[in-house]
């Protein structure tokens, strides 16, 4: 596996999963509510299968359920995450942010007039911030 383009995907993904920490307990909340308008038929008197009332219900409470998974996933990536991301230090993170969590075109040149440092040693720093990073993620080092 190569753990460095795992790292990058999940430094590029970070907002986003970050931002469906917000989304994901409200869609939650709303297929609760839809769950709750839903009238089922008497099991009892339900023979031969379910109507189409209770293939509604299930279809909603497996929607729920599969929305509420992934509620718990965002949480622990961004908790990983951030753990690993608190690893390095605050030039480190200027640089992995810039060029990986909120993208620019010119972060390189915007890094080196805000270093005070050429290119090469840009590169090389982000290299290094993100071989900590993955350290910190993974659990392994030169990659």
């Amino acid at each position: 596996m190569n753990w460095k383009t795992v790292a990058i995907d999940e430094l590029r993904n970070y907002e986003a999963v970050k931002l469906s920490l917000q989304n994901l307990p409200e869609l939650i909340d709303r297929q609760n509510s839809a769950i709750k308008r839903i009238r089922t038929s008497d099991p009892e008197t339900v023979v031969g299968g379910g109507g189409g009332d209770r293939d509604m219900l299930l279809s909603a409470i497996v929607y729920r359920d599969e929305l509420q998974a992934r509620l718990n996933e965002a949480k622990k990536t961004v908790c990983a995450i951030e753990r690993a991301l608190s690893a390095l230090d605050e030039e480190e993170l200027r640089v992995i942010d810039l060029m990986y969590i909120h993208r620019r075109k010119n972060a390189v040149t915007e890094l080196c007039d805000e270093m005070g440092i050429e290119q090469a040693t840009v590169y090389r720093k982000r290299n290094i911030a993100l071989e900590k990073f993955i350290c910190a993620l993974y659990g392994y080092g030169n990659l």
